[in-house]
């Protein structure tokens, strides 16, 4: 009896609740003391918080992309928008940001509990496998992360959506499918992925309750519809129309076998992970683990295994398409896929039928899971911790050796910043950005010729970047040549007209050249496009007589 009433404690009524959210809380409260990670998050708050803090851009959110015409690529406005509540509310106070993060994961954990109590009928296995969602270090970065909230976001989204469809196909009332479509368009707002709700849903519908009547699901689609107009018709008119860019077929299997490993062994979790680093191993374990589950004892129920397949499958779909310019399996995508996985494993009868074994194993994956994500959040909490995972998880991305690189030459190392770019090209030789890294690092160590064949050599490789021409025409002034210098500052001009330190170095040339009107020109055209007054730089354009 005593046993009874604690278990009763823990899942009935409003307990399995309140226990989630402190777990997910407990778990995730020393997230509240971060920074920044230095990726994506300084593009979307920092450098774009003179907009996100103004209420009155909130309509210009769904007229522009993600970052604010920068990114071309991601239509994302409820995304914006919670990140302007937090600039709005909070200010720059970034600890603000980082528990809007925790509260929408804890949000998400519970409509998880629902939707499984839901779905499958039990409150205990619900709240275990609930439970592993709360605490499951692959889903770290979309607490710990700031950008990574959008996976969170999305779920509350989603998750909502489908508890209200499931709602609605009980009452079939008028409330309960207008809060359906209303959550259907913030999913669609929020990520390109809820595109294929309606596709998901329907085959959620037919598999868990078997076939209906049709009335129901033509009132759906008609709403769906109008929904996807909508949003089609706004985000066409923001983003140009480009095809998307699938990864090579490797690298979605190795990508894909990488997913499922995390899943089941957290190991080698990575800010940036990168299909080539990915081990094969755990994939092929995993998938192994799954057939010997349900060969133990069978399968509980084929429809809710088969909608949790549906859902966990194509859910997954869009992370065989790049978003940059290398195919990148980023963890915090597990985030809506999950739910499939969890009802897949609801239905295993080897989990009844060995319950106090299968007890033991989930208390046991909820300490290391816990223990794992912990650690692996501590990776987010900075620029430096940020790029050192990733260049030690993922050896072969470029972005990592180069950020990293960079990061040590901003911190006046540069034999550390020498080492990492050189490592980068190692992967990739003709890499412009880790060439330039590497001439500056040899610039600030004064290996001025090195530095020039460097630059030469990431002009070559991409002509039309502007910083390579202004940094080799920093390397002509540091060897002596004038002349060179101005004509390699005049083409960075050419190139980015309406950057103000180009400007300011266009200018010291002219002064140098003796064009003293021409060097006031391009100082006072700098100012005016932004450039904040500088007490370092006026010293210097001072002593060069430029300004008075």
């Amino acid at each position: 009896m005593a046993t009874q009433n604690r278990i009763s404690f823990i899942v009935d009524g409003w307990h399995p609740y309140a226990w989630l959210a402190a777990a997910g809380f407990a778990l995730y409260a020393q997230t509240l003391f971060f920074g920044l990670s230095g990726y994506d998050d300084t593009l979307l708050i920092t450098k774009h918080f003179y907009l996100i803090k103004d209420i009155t851009k909130v309509p210009a959110a769904f007229l522009n992309d993600v970052a604010w015409g920068q990114s071309q690529q991601f239509y994302r406005p409820v995304l914006t928008l919670s990140f302007m509540f937090n600039a709005i509310l909070g200010g720059k106070n970034i600890w603000f940001y980082h528990l809007t993060n925790v509260l929408m994961h804890l949000g998400s954990i519970l409509l998880v509990f629902w939707l499984l109590k839901k779905l499958t009928g039990g409150r205990g296995s619900a709240f275990v496998l609930a439970l592993l969602f709360a605490v499951h270090p692959a889903l770290a970065p979309a607490a710990a992360w700031l950008p990574g909230r959008n996976d969170p976001l999305l779920g509350l989204f989603i998750f909502s959506s489908l508890a209200a469809l499931v709602r609605y196909r009980e009452k079939e009332t008028l409330g309960w499918y207008a809060l359906h479509l209303f959550l259907f368009l913030g999913a669609l707002f929020t990520k390109e992925t809820s595109t294929a709700i309606p596709a998901v849903f329907i085959m959620f519908l037919l598999l868990v309750y078997g076939q209906q009547k049709a009335k129901p699901y033509i009132i759906l689609a008609a709403g769906w519809l109008a929904c996807l107009a909508g949003y089609f018709s706004l985000r066409l008119s923001v983003l140009p129309r480009v095809p998307p860019v699938m990864n090579t077929a490797s690298e979605n299997a190795l990508g894909l076998l990488g997913y499922l490993g995390k899943l089941i062994f957290p190991a080698n979790l990575s800010v940036m992970p990168l299909p080539q680093d990915t081990h094969w191993f755990f994939g092929t374990a995993a998938l192994g683990l799954f057939t010997a589950l349900f060969a133990l004892k069978g399968i509980r129920s084929k429809g809710i295994f088969l909608a949790g397949l549906v859902w966990f499958g194509v859910f997954l779909v869009p992370t065989v398409f790049r978003i940059t310019d290398f195919a990148n399996m980023l963890e915090h995508r597990l985030y809506v896929p999950f739910l499939g996985l969890l009802l897949i494993v609801s239905q295993a009868e080897a989990i009844y039928s060995y319950k106090k074994t299968f007890l033991s194993l989930a208390a046991g994956l909820f300490i290391v899971f816990s223990l794992f994500s912990v650690r692996h959040s501590r990776d987010f909490k900075d620029p430096l911790s940020f790029w050192q995972n990733a260049v030690k998880t993922s050896p072969h991305c470029s972005l990592a050796h180069r950020s990293l690189g960079m990061m040590y030459i901003n911190q006046k190392d540069p034999g550390g910043a020498a080492a990492q770019f050189q490592a980068g090209l190692r992967y990739d030789p003709k890499n412009p950005g880790l060439l330039n890294g590497l001439a500056l690092s040899y610039l600030d160590m004064g290996k001025v010729e090195p530095a020039i064949q460097l630059f030469k050599e990431a002009i070559q490789t991409e002509p039309g970047n502007p910083f390579s021409h202004d940094n080799l025409g920093t390397a002509w002034l540091r060897a002596g040549n004038t002349a060179e210098a101005g004509k390699e500052y005049r083409q960075a001009f050419l190139l980015k007209p309406d950057d103000p330190m180009i400007m300011v170095n266009f200018s010291y040339a002219h002064y140098l050249l003796k064009d003293i009107d021409s060097a006031s020109y391009y100082y006072e055209l700098a100012l005016r496009n932004g450039l904040v007054r500088d007490a370092g730089i006026e010293g210097r354009l001072k002593g060069a007589g430029v300004l008075k």
